[in-house]
């Protein structure tokens, strides 16, 4: 699937880019909490196993890392024990497993299970609900009204109750990392909801609120782009989406997109930007600003577009070199074969105009110029001097002159003025 517009890599191309990565971090996740809190279920003194052989499945369960193998062990446990004290761990053991295998809709059903009928607050099935939402490549109503109560709860109550008293045996940079890193899940689940809702303002609401927590988000800032993008006019909000590109391919550390996705956004901004502001001058700028801030910083000055920037050039030229800048207004005018602008001005005084010379013939006292409006242009203009000039202008030079208009030829263009003077 690709964007149509100038070639961009679409969300999910993007996104599926990043799948594997975001899979190792739920299950990373998730066995910190189990570390931490759940490690040891046969210490609880409410819960107690049946006989010896469900003790010996369950420590050997929870020795055995999430993976095919553990849902085989889990498997044999439910079968020999389909009632335990222990459901509820026993269901987040598959729900991981099923997770760490890439059965992300068993892990989703496992995940919902727990929440219907054991513990409707299950932060480790909450999670797994919302970090999985956009794998399942779903957006049925029910997948979207699904994850998103769940990210709501998360971000409500949730998370603060997860993480309020940390393990002394827990780094707290370790632990602050991971809080984050479920917290701006969960602002991107919802903002990927409101995506496919249509409701691109809520949608970059809710990544601005993922950059708030981790600024060094590559994903984030390229959703944010493109939410922004929908609906964009004005210059100030398409320097926000362009910027916001731009942050996305300089972001480095674990955040970052990979360097296929950088690459492929890198070329699709740089056809953007060209395109938006008629030049590539600024861009170098760009990237440099990005690097520095997730968001353009205050005063950052809206790119200009390639209208307003012809327009302040012409106002410039204008007001810098009036009687060449009318000569080239004439010029357009003349060019165009149903103007009446020639039937006005044929065998009549032109304006003054200042030009550049191109030749002036003969070389000693010459009586003929031949001018043009670009230096080291092709001549655009013939003039016939009524009085031969003392010397001849040097080539390059500027010239003031007016005549009568006699001829003109469009293709290639020129244009003959008699009885013309200088000054």
């Amino acid at each position: 699937m690709r964007d149509e517009r100038v070639g961009q890599p679409s969300v999910l191309e993007i996104v599926m880019m990043l799948t594997k990565k975001m899979m190792y971090a739920v299950l990373a996740f998730s066995l910190i909490i189990f570390l931490t809190t759940a490690a040891t279920p046969l210490l609880q003194a409410q819960k107690q196993a049946k006989d010896q052989q469900e003790y010996e499945l369950i420590t050997k369960a929870f020795g055995t890392q999430p993976s095919a193998a553990l849902i085989e062990l889990l498997d044999q446990w439910k079968e020999k024990y389909p009632e335990t004290a222990f459901d509820l761990e026993r269901l987040q053991l598959y729900m991981q497993s099923y997770g760490a295998t890439g059965q992300t809709q068993m892990a989703v059903d496992t995940a919902r299970l727990i929440v219907d009928t054991k513990a409707p607050k299950n932060f480790l099935a909450h999670n797994t609900i919302v970090s999985s939402a956009r794998a399942l490549g779903k957006t049925d109503s029910s997948t979207l009204n699904t994850a998103k109560s769940s990210a709501v709860l998360m971000l409500d109550s949730l998370i603060n109750t997860q993480f309020a008293n940390k393990p002394a045996q827990v780094p707290q940079e370790q632990w602050d990392t991971v809080k984050n890193t479920v917290t701006v899940t969960a602002h991107q689940a919802l903002a990927w909801i409101a995506t496919q809702n249509k409701d691109h303002s809520k949608a970059a609401g809710h990544l601005n609120d993922a950059l708030d927590v981790d600024e060094n988000n590559g994903l984030a800032s390229y959703e944010l782009a493109q939410a922004v993008q929908n609906g964009a006019k004005t210059a100030e909000e398409l320097t926000y989406v362009m910027f916001s590109y731009a942050r996305a391919v300089v972001v480095d550390g674990p955040g970052a997109l990979n360097d296929q996705a950088r690459t492929g956004l890198k070329k699709y901004l740089t056809e953007f930007y060209a395109k938006f502001a008629g030049t590539q001058e600024g861009l170098e700028d760009l990237f440099a600003a990005a690097k520095e801030s997730a968001r353009p910083p205050e005063g950052f000055a809206a790119i200009k577009s390639a209208a307003t920037r012809e327009y302040e050039a012409q106002v410039a030229f204008k007001k810098n070199d009036p009687l060449r800048y009318e000569f080239v207004q004439l010029k357009k005018l003349l060019s165009q074969p149903t103007d009446p602008t020639w039937g006005k001005l044929r065998g009549k005084l032109t304006p003054k105009f200042r030009l550049f010379v191109v030749s002036a013939t003969p070389a000693r006292a010459p009586n003929k110029l031949m001018l043009t409006s670009t230096r080291g242009g092709n001549a655009e203009v013939t003039v016939n001097l009524t009085n031969r000039m003392r010397s001849a202008p040097t080539r390059g030079s500027r010239v003031t002159f007016q005549g009568v208009a006699t001829t003109l030829t469009r293709s290639p263009f020129m244009l003959v003025l008699n009885d013309s003077k200088t000054e």
